[in-house]
């Protein structure tokens, strides 16, 4: 019987996003007003983490996924890599982002919108695919809200701006879905693809 190799199975990952996020930025541009955030062009769409076929990122990746040998100095190169090329990544608009780093010692750039659609695409398919829920509530408070996630004013802005555009809400406890229409449509259409 065949056993696939963890090169294999990483390409297997990549695609599955690259197939999700293709359904998120899709309903994006289909639900939200581009003459206000914007829209993600369908090379942005077809392009989406390129990277992650490049030789040093599926080295470090696999080491990292499919290993015991967690934050060896490939993965730390493949995730460098990972962001050095990657713009919808908020380390990218990072000033002074370099290794070794300290992200609270870099200035963040605002980001262009179309990389900002993209990022939120990005989170919500993610967690779809990893947690099996586009609903992102939970991270956004565990990430967003506490400062791990570093953006320019603007760019928060934004963020906020297309999080609650899709259904979420944020209360004196932090994000919750408020309309999961949105999310539920994520869901449905991803599961379309995967039968493709």
């Amino acid at each position: 019987m065949y056993k696939p190799t963890n090169q294999v199975k990483h390409l297997q990952k990549v695609m599955t996003h690259i197939n999700i996020i293709s359904v998120v930025c899709r309903l994006f541009n289909d639900r939200l007003d581009s003459d206000i955030f914007g829209s993600i062009s369908q090379a942005e769409i077809e392009n989406h983490d390129a990277s992650k076929f490049s030789k040093v990122e599926i080295k470090g990746y696999v080491k990292q996924f499919f290993t015991d040998d967690k934050n060896s100095p490939e993965w730390q190169s493949a995730l460098m890599h990972h962001y050095k090329n990657n713009a919808h990544h908020w380390q990218y608009w990072l000033d002074g982002f370099e290794q070794p780093y300290t992200e609270q010692q870099c200035k963040p750039l605002d980001m262009p919108s179309d990389q900002i659609l993209i990022m939120v695409s990005d989170w919500i398919a993610a967690g779809l695919q990893y947690q099996g829920s586009a609903d992102i509530s939970g991270w956004l408070n565990d990430n967003l809200l506490t400062g791990k996630i570093i953006l320019s004013d603007e760019t928060s802005d934004m963020v906020s701006d297309i999080i609650l555009a899709v259904g979420f809400r944020n209360s004196e406890n932090g994000f919750y879905l408020f309309d999961d229409s949105f999310v539920s449509n994520v869901k449905m259409a991803s599961k379309a693809i995967a039968w493709l």
